[in-house]
């Protein structure tokens, strides 16, 4: 475990994993998380990559251990925190993974920091407000700011989870984002609802994977596309009912998914 000073007075957490042999360790990667989420929730991730590669995975601002300085700070701050992490581990170039509100983190990234990662990778991630989205991102934003955090994770899960879904995973869910004081997650919540990539998504100039499920009711394909069409060195992957924590309820496919994309 690791806390280290942010730019702006914050503290950032973060954990490292390495299991590999010093000569036979690959590229290292770092991991962001989603909304309200800790770094834990990669914790079906983290064993496979680290015996292979040093793995980073980071709290986001406001989330698990680090704490903010302030209250509704932006994206490109949550983008800030990363680098620092990254500088203060002296990484060459890693490959940046990010879920959900994690992969606009790691977009935001990869434009502010082009020359400080090798690949990106977002799974489920928004980008800003597209037709589609518009009125059920209003709505959401509106119950965020009304109800107590354990309300709106399970709010939140219900739609996020298939509903054959090991309900042991929800649960562990839900109790994670419950653990979040309130003004952090809204904090978040509102770096998610004000960002707009749009017009930045070309200055991604690394191979970007764009990852989705096609059952995802958090971030629907449309979004996806979206970001594809206008990220010029992406790729689009699909996934056959694939729901937004597939990560979890199907870590072996997405293990695999996610070791391809890397290796390449």
């Amino acid at each position: 475990m690791a806390l280290i000073d942010g730019r702006d007075g914050n503290q950032i957490h973060f954990e490292e994993f390495r299991f590999a042999m010093p000569w036979e360790e690959r590229r290292p990667v770092v991991l962001v998380h989603g909304l309200g989420c800790t770094w834990r929730i990669w914790i079906k991730q983290i064993p496979f990559l680290a015996s292979t590669r040093r793995v980073v995975a980071v709290d986001c601002r406001g989330s698990g251990l680090s704490r903010p300085a302030r209250q509704m700070w932006s994206m490109l701050d949550m983008a800030a925190d990363i680098h620092s992490v990254v500088h203060h581990l002296g990484l060459d170039r890693p490959d940046i993974v990010g879920l959900s509100m994690g992969g606009a983190v790691a977009m935001h990234y990869a434009i502010d920091y082009p020359d400080e990662l090798t690949r990106l990778v977002t799974i489920g991630a928004p980008a800003g407000p597209i037709d589609e989205v518009r009125e059920t991102r209003a709505r959401d934003f509106e119950f965020i700011m009304n109800n107590p955090v354990e309300t709106i994770a399970r709010k939140r899960m219900d739609r996020a989870f298939a509903g054959s879904a090991n309900p042991k995973f929800k649960e562990w869910v839900i109790e994670m984002i419950s653990a979040m004081r309130i003004d952090d997650y809204r904090s978040q919540a509102s770096a998610g609802i004000t960002m707009n990539l749009h017009e930045r998504l070309g200055g991604i100039r690394v191979p970007h994977e764009v990852i989705n499920g096609e059952a995802d009711a958090t971030v629907i394909t449309a979004v996806a596309r979206f970001i594809h069409a206008r990220s010029r060195y992406s790729r689009l992957h699909l996934i056959p009912n694939g729901r937004h924590f597939w990560s979890l309820e199907e870590s072996d496919s997405f293990n695999a998914l996610l070791e391809d994309v890397l290796a390449e």
